[in-house]
């Protein structure tokens, strides 16, 4: 499920209809099949994906190397649920886009503790006091074969300065008065490619508080992202 959390507009654009962005999730373009081990990332890790939830910020839309449209909101995905709810923004400008930036995570303004809105989404997300307080940015979480056993791994994003810069290139005209559908696929296996390869058995499999395993995590998720 995607949330809407916050939002604000300009008001002296022009106005087009809506920006209906939905998204996917797969694994080098196979499908998401949770809680089996049928993936392989790049260091030949056998993985399963039990959890995804992830925070995404700041969009801004750019056509022709100039801002069109900056939207100051923060949505949480659950990616279990993500078929439920696109995100709808409204009142969007009458356009041409050529591409997209955001961040995974959250914005430092609302990267406090109680920053965002009381709910159940949110307050899982939330990033232990003793650590700095604010959200987590991305939680994946899953098994792998270690060759003998299936232990787990948790890759975990948070703390200020490890939110992920992502967009994407796209050629895409908005209709006016009506839904424009955009669709944005995260590649998971895209978290542990490039440019740092991640390897569980050399790297670990407990990213949170380690500084080390976040950059690496941040640095390969600036292309998590493709567009439809």
């Amino acid at each position: 499920m995607a949330t809407l959390v916050f939002s604000c507009k300009k008001s002296d654009e022009k106005r087009a209809g809506t920006l209906r962005i939905q998204i996917n999730h797969n694994v080098d373009g196979k499908p998401m099949v949770w809680d089996e081990l049928t993936y392989r990332n790049e260091a030949g890790n056998t993985y399963s994906i039990e959890r995804l939830q992830y925070f995404l910020s700041d969009f801004k839309f750019y056509g022709n190397r100039q801002l069109v449209e900056h939207i100051d909101t923060v949505i949480y995905v659950d990616a279990r649920t993500a078929a439920k709810g696109p995100i709808m923004f409204e009142d969007f400008p009458f356009k041409y886009i050529d591409s997209v930036s955001f961040l995974i995570g959250v914005t430092p303004k609302y990267n406090v503790s109680g920053g965002l809105s009381s709910t159940m989404e949110n307050a899982v997300m939330d990033w232990p006091q003793m650590m700095g307080g604010g959200y987590h940015f991305l939680k994946l979480e899953g098994r792998w074969n270690d060759g003998t056993q299936t232990p787990g791994f948790a890759m975990h994003l948070g703390k200020p300065g490890y939110q992920v810069a992502a967009g994407f290139h796209c050629a895409y005209l908005l209709n006016e008065h009506t839904q424009n559908p955009l669709a944005m696929t995260m590649n998971i296996n895209e978290w542990f490619r490039s440019p740092h390869q991640y390897d569980f058995s050399k790297d670990g499999v407990y990213s949170m508080g380690n500084e080390a395993l976040m950059l690496k995590l941040k640095e390969n998720g600036t292309d998590v992202f493709t567009v439809k």
